[in-house]
């Protein structure tokens, strides 16, 4: 039977509770309610308390807890009581107790307080649970554990004491170091270590070991004797007794393939930045989504000029901001295509850039779509921009190249085919002024015939102008330039513009204060200003209207004239500009493309060639000419030609003719060679009117041969350049061989200086274009005869 206190109790129901008590597994113990000052004591315990603790009832009444628990855990349990007390709740925590014999046992407790009527605490009721067993059940299951993942981790784990020394090892301990567990218990953890790092490497360990708050995981890099090493990442812990660190547990992982890893990865990203840097183009990479730009090269500042703080302020708004604002909706379309397109999908376009200064760059893009498969980000384009903009500009010298080959060679097309209608259409037209002034010449002055043969004259001079006109716009026009005064030239012709346009026309002039002095050819300028004044009036008849022309000096440079046909290639300087301003319809973007083609005209009548003509001159003279018009406000039409700044030497006009040139006569015989009988039939005639005796060849070499005969009365020879058999530059030479004093005038329907050429080095004496007139032939005669 168990012992307690006195109680005024029921004996009858004291038995009954103390049965009660006596047969369950837990211990109960109940003390009294003093806390001070030694504490509660011991004023009833039940059979289990016995069996447990060995002690009998009457030896522990009366005692204080501390037989049961010692000194310092009375107290704890104290103030485990006083505290949930006052928190007005009943306690609970695990407490190691004495057996009588002095073994240990862990108990786990629940301490109740027991109250009267009143409410006041009587008494402390503390039921007890033995639960060693169960805990050194955990305890194997837990070394167990704790043994299978020592033996099987592939990580070292260490445990070693305050100095440094190991007290136990893994086996992965020998995987990493080398040195087997039982060699390295023991041993200083240093002996990994090369012996000149073991006293830093030591040093080290003590003062993580003692730090307040020592770093959880540590990255060592070990140096091995062998000179080789290994780099470890070290998870550390400590074992404790209280608040004393008895040891410390590292975990231990072999890092060194991670650090190679990340090396060859800082290696490869200090390639590509390097790559990036060496490339001369603009590496970046867009967002799609955002709308803006998240990485951009270095280049961008060479490039385009925009420093890195502007490139970090690009947002969603600046991005397509800074696109050519033709090109962004390509782009916006190519964005949207791209969207969408899977992983690895490579595009390219072409667009416009604004730099920093504001300029336009052109870039080549291509972009790949970047991989998002694994994280699902929003799509993104890594893009290689390369500045085009020198290529674009090559091509586009390139294409003005080709244009101006195809205007070349379609220029020298016309020119040949220019020359050959001139020449056959000059020597149709050559017997037809000479008849005519034969006829002239034997009628009476008085005669009605006379007009007749006007009117002859006149159609077959005129169709000689067209002829020159064709030659005029494709540069082939006769053409003999000095320097004169454009404001001269535009006085002198007042009267003749004047009459070329009609009268409901006003025509007003306002010239140049400064020199308008130019190197011309002073009938091919007249030519242009008329034509000029022509195609104005032309463009405002029937309509009142008025025509300006005006004289200016302007210095032109490289742009401006580059927007002016004829002008890309002549150098910048001074220019004597002639400007011809209508008050007309306008011309639109269409007709300005046409206006110079030959034979295109917009008139109802009218052959087209005005314009085409006014384009050839200019082209003789180094000259640009400039259309500016606009539908409904009239047009201008401005020539410019190279102002001279530099004395140029003027030639002397030929000595003045005869007045009498007309009755002029002479004797000797005249050479006529020619293949065509009518021009010999002609030539005869005249010639014999002056009183020459004529003798005729049909081609080179019966002139040759002629000459040959030593005839020394011969005191001329005509020569027309297209002969038979032998060519007339080699008949000149064959005569000038035989006679070199014989003089030799050159007949030809091509202009002057193309003929000439194939004359060079000799002296010729003159030159007559078909057609001509008698009056023209004589003239020529009487000059290299005189």
């Amino acid at each position: 039977m168990s012992t307690r206190a006195p109680h005024p109790m029921d004996d009858e129901l004291q038995r009954f509770l103390a049965a009660i008590v006596d047969s369950m597994d837990e211990i109960v113990v109940v003390t009294d309610a003093r806390l001070e000052p030694l504490g509660p004591q011991i004023v009833f315990v039940n059979q289990r308390f016995t069996e447990v603790t060995g002690y009998a009832a009457d030896q522990v009444i009366g005692q204080s807890l501390s037989i049961l628990h010692g000194p310092e855990a009375d107290r704890a349990v104290l103030d485990h009581l006083r505290h949930d007390r006052e928190m007005d709740r009943n306690s609970r925590f695990e407490i190691v107790s004495y057996r009588k014999d002095g073994s240990t046992y862990l108990s786990e407790c629940r301490i109740s307080p027991l109250r009267n009527a009143a409410g006041e605490i009587t008494h402390w009721l503390s039921l007890q649970r033995d639960i060693t067993a169960e805990r050194e059940a955990a305890l194997r299951t837990s070394e167990t554990r704790f043994r299978a993942v020592w033996e099987s981790s592939p990580d070292t784990m260490v445990i070693s004491d305050p100095d440094g020394t190991i007290l136990a090892v893994n086996p992965a301990y020998e995987h990493l170091y080398g040195i087997p567990a039982d060699a390295a218990v023991g041993q200083p953890f240093t002996i990994i270590y090369a012996p000149e790092h073991r006293t830093a490497a030591l040093g080290r360990y003590r003062e993580v070991f003692q730090a307040p708050t020592p770093p959880t995981i540590i990255e060592v890099r070990l140096q091995y004797p062998d000179g080789s090493e290994r780099f470890v990442e070290s998870h550390t812990g400590f074992v404790t007794e209280g608040e004393r660190r008895v040891a410390m547990l590292s975990i231990v992982h072999d890092i060194t393939a991670r650090k190679r890893m990340e090396a060859d990865l800082r290696s490869n990203a200090l390639l590509l930045e390097r790559i990036t840097q060496a490339s001369p183009d603009l590496i970046f990479i867009y967002d799609m989504e955002q709308r803006r730009t998240v990485y951009l090269s270095q280049q961008v500042t060479s490039l385009l000029g925009y420093t890195a703080e502007q490139v970090q302020n690009f947002d969603a708004t600046r991005v397509p901001e800074l696109i050519h604002p033709e090109d962004r909706p390509a782009v916006r379309e190519e964005l949207a295509t791209i969207h969408d397109a899977p992983d690895g999908t490579i595009f390219g376009l072409q667009f416009r850039v604004r730099a920093a200064e504001g300029s336009w760059r052109w870039f080549h893009c291509r972009a790949v779509v970047l991989d998002r498969a694994q994280d699902g980000r929003t799509p993104q384009l890594l893009g290689i921009a390369r500045d085009i903009t020198a290529l674009r500009q090559q091509q586009a010298e390139h294409r003005a190249f080709e244009r101006k080959l195809v205007e070349a060679q379609k220029l020298e097309s016309l020119r040949m085919m220019a020359g050959g209608i001139a020449h056959d259409f000059n020597n149709l037209l050559a017997p037809i002024l000479g008849f005519a002034g034969l006829v002239r010449m034997d009628l009476a002055p008085e005669s009605p015939t006379q007009a007749d043969l006007g009117e002859i004259e006149v159609a077959a001079q005129r169709a000689a102008d067209l002829t020159q006109q064709m030659l005029a716009y494709v540069g082939k026009g006769p053409f003999a330039t000095k320097v004169l005064s454009v404001n001269s030239l535009v006085t002198e012709m007042q009267q003749l513009i004047h009459s070329a346009i009609p009268r409901q026309i006003e025509l007003v002039t306002d010239l140049a204060t400064e020199m308008t002095m130019v190197e011309a050819d002073p009938a091919g300028l007249r030519q242009v200003i008329l034509n000029l004044v022509t195609n104005a009036a032309e463009a405002i008849a029937p309509a009142l209207g008025q025509i300006e022309l005006r004289t200016r000096v302007q210095w032109l440079d490289q742009a401006q004239l580059a927007t002016s046909y004829l002008g890309s290639d002549l150098p910048e300087g001074r220019y004597v500009i002639i400007d011809v301003v209508d008050t007309g319809p306008g011309i639109d973007d269409e007709t300005c493309q046409r206006i110079f083609d030959p034979f295109f005209t917009t008139k109802f009548t009218g052959r087209g060639l005005g314009l085409a003509v006014v384009l050839g001159i200019a082209r003789q003279h180094r000259a640009a000419v400039r259309v500016t018009s606009q539908v409904g406000d009239g047009s201008t039409f401005s020539v410019m030609l190279p102002a001279v700044t530099e004395p140029v030497t003027v030639v002397q006009p030929h000595s003045p003719l005869p007045a009498n040139l007309q009755s002029w006569r002479e004797a000797g015989t005249v050479l006529v060679v020619d293949d065509d009988s009518v021009v010999q039939s002609l030539l005869m005639r005249v010639l014999g009117r002056i009183g020459f005796t004529v003798v005729t060849a049909g081609d080179g070499e019966r002139a040759v041969e002629i000459v040959g005969r030593n005839v020394r009365h011969l005191r001329c020879v005509l020569l027309n350049l297209s002969l038979p058999g032998i060519t007339a530059p080699d008949a000149f030479r064959a005569i000038r061989s035989l006679q070199p004093d014989l003089p030799v005038i050159v007949l030809s329907g091509y202009e002057a200086d193309e003929v000439m050429m194939q004359f060079a080095g000799y002296n010729v004496a003159g030159f007559l274009h078909k057609p001509f007139t008698i009056d023209e032939l004589r003239a020529m005669l009487w000059r290299v005869l005189h």
